[in-house]
């Protein structure tokens, strides 16, 4: 069956350097993961969102499945893209299900810095892979960002049509969430393309993408 979808699960965190030099940990143990203050007690969140695109992939014959983020933390060496995929791993393992038969289909996008280039460059990985542009993106993650990831389709020319997002959860803390939000998309409606430093989650930026936005 050729493979015409994409699936995208945009990373948060990432694993703390103790756990590449000790090995296999709990993923659900907060202290193997490098956390800013207002993310403790989100990482079942984080691990359902994994899940999420996992069963996605299991489901979907024709996809692809990218998890995207790169190094977040200065002192890491972990990218958040890696992270993710050993947490899938592990839940795959919890589940019974066999992850050597859905490797080949996961993709990971470790040089994205923010929620737009999580997008742009999962759906340039994609065209890489497959010599073609996805037929359907579909997002999954934080319920409260539904509308950022909608206005990153339009500013990179994306169809409507052809790009969907999955509220999956959300934090404790929503309205804390949902006020930061609100200020991250006026931030990128503002400067979409990350001309301005300062982005939509405190990351350093990386310089503009030179890319073609025109799908």
């Amino acid at each position: 069956m050729a493979i015409d979808q994409l699936l995208l699960v945009p990373g948060h965190a990432i694993f703390s350097d103790e756990v590449k030099a000790r090995g296999p940990v709990d993923i659900r143990d907060e202290r193997r993961w490098e956390l800013l203050d207002y993310q403790r007690g989100e990482v079942h969140c984080f691990l359902q969102h994994i899940e999420w695109g996992i069963t996605e992939l299991r489901a979907r014959r024709n996809a692809v499945l990218t998890f995207a983020g790169g190094v977040s933390r200065t002192k890491s060496h972990w990218s958040e893209a890696e992270t993710y995929k050993i947490c899938a791993q592990s839940i795959c393992k919890e589940r019974g299900w066999d992850f050597t038969q859905l490797e080949p289909r996961i993709g990971l996008e470790t040089r994205s810095t923010d929620s737009l280039q999580n997008v742009l460059l999962s759906i340039l990985g994609f065209k890489d892979l497959t010599g073609i542009l996805p037929k359907m993106v579909t997002v999954g993650g934080w319920g409260f960002k539904k509308d950022r990831f909608m206005e990153i389709a339009k500013i990179i020319n994306w169809p409507l049509s052809k790009f969907s997002y999955v509220g999956i959860n959300c934090p404790s803390d929503l309205a804390r969430a949902e006020t930061l939000e609100k200020e991250s998309l006026a931030r990128l409606k503002l400067t979409p393309t990350g001309v301005e430093p300062l982005l939509m989650e405190g990351r350093i930026w990386s310089g503009p993408l030179n890319v073609n936005l025109a799908f």
